[in-house]
């Protein structure tokens, strides 16, 4: 049971890790395309501050993301090696 809620969990994890990647090369293209139209003043640089804060928000989140899976992995592996397993060992 702890084995399977654990793989829940991880599995969890990388589909949030996919989804935060997709946000943060969204919001990378974003900036790169209305990056230079801030340079001549066509684009609200207020905006533009605006994006980059939520792409900073979306690569911390990634981040910590990453380093909880990391985290998490140890103690599955804990778990799988302290379950007796079905098969019988010769």
């Amino acid at each position: 049971m702890q084995i399977a809620q654990k793989r829940e969990e991880m599995s969890g994890r990388e589909r949030q890790k996919a989804s935060l990647s997709s946000q943060l090369a969204s919001y990378t293209a974003e900036m790169n395309a209305v990056s230079p139209l801030v340079v001549k003043g066509y684009y609200p640089r207020n905006k533009y501050l605006a994006l980059e804060r939520d792409r900073a928000r979306v690569s911390a989140a990634t981040f910590s993301l990453s380093r909880s899976s990391a985290v998490s992995i140890a103690p599955a592996a804990r778990i799988a090696w302290a379950t007796p397993s079905a098969t019988p060992r010769f």
